[in-house]
C-alpha cells in the first residue's frame, strides 16, 4: 500500500477508529469506573445502615455496658469502620466505643471536637448514612429508642449510635481526580476494560451482593444466613465481621429463647396491632390452664378483663415508652379472676414490633395489702394505745389513740401525724412515771423476749403530776433465725374500771349506810389480829356497843331518822379511834371495835370515852342519844367466837345494869 493511501487510510479510517475507539475507551473506563463507585457508595450506605441496625441489635440484646463494649469493638474490628461510638446527649460518658480509650470521654466533648453544630443538627436530622464534606466519611447518626436498652448497669432512656466509615469512591463522574489517571492511562484502560468490569464483579460486587443477600434473608427470618465471604480484602473482612455478629445475635437469641421456654416466669408475646398472643411460655399455659397451642393467636381480649379499648391504650402506653408497669385482672381458663402484674416492653423480631411481657400473679399480695390496710384502720379506730418498736430502740408505729395521749410529752407528734423520729426508750422514760418504766424494762420486755408476751399493770404520767393506770401488754416478734427484732405492746386506760374494782372492794368489805366496815370483813379482821397476837404475844382488845332503845328511836321518829342517828354515830366513834383500830357495823344498831395492841384497861378507857362523847353528842332527834357498851381483852389462844362471846354478855349486862355505861368481860 502506498504511503499516501495508508497516511489517508489512516487519517481517514483507522485515525478516525483509533479515535472513536480511544474515545470509547475512556467512556468506557470512565462509566466503568463511576458504576463501580457509585455501587460501591450505594452498597456501602446499605452496609452502613445494615451496621446500625446491628448496633441497635446489640444494644437491645446486652444486658450491660462490657457486654455492648465487646460488641461495638468487633464492628470496629473491620478496616472500613472508621469510628463507632454508643452514647446519650447530656448523660456522661460514652456507653461504648470501638477504641477502649475514648470510655472515659463525655459524649458531648466527643461531638464538638468532631462536628459543627449545624452539622450535627444535621446528622440528627437525616439519621441515615450522608457526606458533611465531598473528602469526608460516610457518617450515620441514629437514635435507639429507650424502650429497647436493657442495660442493667446504666439508667433508662435513649442513645444514639455514631457510625464513620471508609469511602473508596469519588463523588462524581467528571471529578479532576477521577479522570486525570484515566487520560494519562488511556491505554491501559483499553486493554484493562474486561480485566476491571471482571475484576469489579469478582471483588466488589459480588461480595456487596452476598452482604446485601444475607441482611435480606436475615430481615426475612432466615437466621441460618451468613456471608461466607473468604478472603483478607476489606469487604470479605467486613463480610466475616458481620457473620460474628449475626452469629452474636444468634447467641443472644438462643439466650433469650431458653430464657423464655424455661423460666418460671409468666411469659408471653404479643402482638399490639392485632391484640393476640403470638407465643407463651410453658409456665403461662400452666398458669391459665389452657395448651400452648390453644394460646398461640388466642385473643387477649379472652384473658384480660378489662375493656379492649383500655387493653389497646395500655398497650400503645408500653409502645410509646410511658409505661413499663401494668396492673390488670386475668381470667383463667377455669374461670378464676386473678390480679396480675404485668412487666411489659417493645422488642423487635424480623423487624415487626411486638410486646414481651413479664406476669406476676399479685392476687395474695394485693389481698395481703387489703387486709394490712384494714388492719391498720381498724388500729387507728382502736381506743386502745397501740405501738411498735424495734429491738434497738426505734418506734415505728403509734397509732391515733398512742399519738393523742403522747403528744403531751411529744410535741412534734399529733394524732394526724404519723412520722415518728422518736425513740421508745425516750418515750418511756417522758410518758411513764419511774416505777411504771422501771417495772416495762426489768419485768415486761424481759418476761416478752423468754415467753412471748407479757401483761401486767404501768401508768401513764400526766401533765397535771397525776398517773393514769394502764392495762399494758408487750408482745415480742421474731425473725426467721429466732431473734427478737421488734416489740408491740397495747395498752388501755383502766381508770374507770379500777374505779368500779375499788368501789367493789369496798361495798364487798363496808357498810352501805354508815360507811364503817361489814360484819364480814370486821371478822376476818378480828380472826387475822388474833393470829397476830398469839405469834408476837401483843395484847388485842375489842369492843361491843349498841345504842339504847333504837327500836323506840325508829318507831318515834321514822326509820330515816334512825338510818341518821346510826350514821352520826359512825362518825363519832371514827373521830375518837386509832387509825390502826376496826371499826365495824357488826348488825342492826351493834357496832364492834378491834383494837390491835390494846389492853383490857385501855379498852376500857376507850370505851368510857366513847360513851361520853356519844351521850354529849347533838342528834338531829330530841331524845338523848346513848350507847351501852361490853369490852374484853382477848385471852390466849382465845378464838373469835369464844371473845365475842364474852364481850357480848358483857353488853348485855352494861345494859341490864341500866344502859349508858361500859361493862368489862368476865375474865378466862
Amino acid at each position: 500500500m502506498k504511503p499516501a493511501l495508508r497516511t489517508r487510510l489512516a487519517r481517514r479510517v483507522l485515525l478516525p477508529i483509533l479515535l472513536v475507539a480511544f474515545l470509547l475507551a475512556i467512556l468506557a473506563g470512565s462509566l466503568s469506573y463511576w458504576q463501580s463507585q457509585e455501587m460501591m457508595r450505594g452498597k456501602s450506605e446499605s452496609m452502613a445502615t445494615h451496621l446500625l441496625r446491628a448496633a441497635g441489635i446489640a444494644l437491645a440484646n446486652s444486658s450491660s455496658s462490657h457486654q455492648l463494649q465487646r460488641v461495638v469493638e468487633a464492628l470496629g474490628a473491620n478496616p472500613e469502620v472508621l469510628e463507632v461510638l454508643i452514647g446519650r446527649p447530656g448523660e456522661g460518658r460514652l456507653l461504648a466505643a470501638h477504641d477502649p480509650g475514648l470510655l472515659g470521654q463525655d459524649w458531648s466533648d466527643v461531638i464538638e471536637t468532631r462536628f459543627s453544630a449545624e452539622e450535627y443538627q444535621r446528622l440528627r436530622r437525616e439519621g441515615g448514612p450522608m457526606l458533611l464534606q465531598g473528602d469526608g466519611p460516610l457518617l450515620a447518626l441514629r437514635e435507639i429508642p429507650a424502650g429497647v436498652i436493657r442495660l442493667v448497669d446504666r439508667p433508662s432512656g435513649e442513645a444514639w449510635v455514631l457510625l464513620s466509615m471508609r469511602r473508596d469512591w469519588e463523588p462524581g463522574l467528571f471529578s479532576t481526580d477521577t479522570l486525570y489517571p484515566v487520560w494519562w492511562a488511556v491505554v491501559v484502560v483499553l486493554l484493562y476494560g474486561l480485566v476491571s468490569t471482571w475484576v469489579v464483579k469478582r471483588y466488589v460486587l459480588q461480595p456487596v451482593w452476598s452482604l446485601e443477600r444475607t441482611l435480606k434473608a436475615r430481615e426475612g427470618g432466615d437466621r441460618s444466613a451468613r456471608t461466607a465471604l473468604q478472603g483478607w480484602d476489606e469487604l470479605a473482612r467486613l463480610g466475616r465481621t458481620l457473620d460474628h455478629l449475626l452469629d452474636v445475635e444468634d447467641e443472644r437469641l438462643g439466650l433469650y429463647q431458653q430464657i423464655f421456654e424455661r423460666h418460671d416466669a409468666i411469659q408471653w408475646l404479643v402482638d399490639p396491632r392485632e391484640g393476640v398472643l403470638v407465643d407463651v411460655n410453658e409456665a403461662a399455659a400452666r398458669f391459665y390452664g389452657f395448651h400452648r397451642t390453644e394460646m398461640r393467636g388466642m385473643p387477649v381480649s379472652k384473658i384480660n378483663q378489662l375493656s379492649p379499648e383500655a387493653v389497646r391504650e395500655a398497650m400503645a402506653r408500653v409502645q410509646r415508652g410511658e409505661q413499663k408497669v401494668l396492673y390488670f385482672p386475668h381470667r383463667l381458663a377455669s374461670g378464676e379472676i386473678r390480679e396480675v402484674e404485668v412487666h411489659s416492653g417493645a422488642v423487635d423480631v424480623g423487624g415487626r414490633e411486638y410486646l414481651h411481657s413479664i406476669i406476676h400473679d399479685i392476687t395474695e399480695r394485693r389481698e395481703l395489702a387489703r387486709n394490712r390496710r384494714q388492719l391498720v384502720e381498724i388500729l387507728e379506730a382502736s381506743p386502745q394505745f397501740i405501738a411498735m418498736a424495734e429491738a434497738e430502740g426505734r418506734l415505728v408505729y403509734l397509732n391515733r389513740a398512742g399519738r393523742a395521749l403522747f403528744r403531751e410529752w411529744l410535741p412534734g407528734v399529733s394524732p394526724e401525724s404519723k412520722d415518728l423520729t422518736v425513740n421508745f426508750a425516750e418515750v418511756l422514760r417522758l410518758a411513764h412515771p419511774p416505777w411504771a418504766v422501771r417495772r416495762i424494762l426489768e419485768e415486761g420486755l424481759p418476761t416478752a423476749a423468754r415467753e412471748g408476751h407479757w401483761m401486767g399493770e404501768t401508768a401513764f404520767r400526766r401533765a397535771d403530776g397525776g398517773e393514769t393506770p394502764l392495762q399494758q401488754l408487750i408482745v415480742a416478734h421474731r425473725d426467721e433465725t429466732g431473734r427478737v427484732e421488734r416489740y408491740s405492746t397495747v395498752a388501755e386506760d383502766i381508770t374507770e374500771r379500777k374505779r368500779r374494782e375499788q368501789a367493789l372492794r369496798y361495798r364487798a368489805s363496808h357498810d352501805g349506810l354508815t360507811g364503817l366496815y361489814n360484819r364480814r370483813h370486821t371478822q376476818r379482821a378480828l380472826e387475822r389480829e388474833l393470829r397476830l397476837a398469839a405469834r408476837t404475844g401483843h395484847p388485842v382488845s375489842v369492843v361491843l356497843f349498841d345504842l339504847d332503845h333504837f327500836k323506840r328511836v325508829n318507831d318515834t321518829h321514822g326509820h330515816n331518822a334512825g338510818d341518821q342517828v346510826l350514821r352520826q354515830l359512825a362518825g363519832l366513834v371514827t373521830e375518837r379511834v386509832r387509825d390502826t383500830d376496826i371499826v365495824g357495823r357488826w348488825g342492826g344498831e351493834e357496832f364492834l371495835l378491834v383494837l390491835p395492841g390494846t389492853d383490857e384497861t385501855g379498852a376500857g378507857q376507850l370505851a368510857e370515852v366513847l360513851r361520853a362523847y356519844v351521850a354529849e353528842a347533838r342528834f338531829p332527834i330530841p331524845d338523848p342519844v346513848t350507847i351501852s357498851l361490853g369490852y374484853a381483852q382477848a385471852g390466849a389462844d382465845e378464838g373469835a367466837d369464844a371473845l365475842f362471846k364474852r364481850v357480848d354478855q358483857a353488853l348485855y349486862a352494861a345494859k341490864a345494869n341500866g344502859r349508858n355505861r361500859a361493862q368489862a368481860a368476865k375474865a378466862l
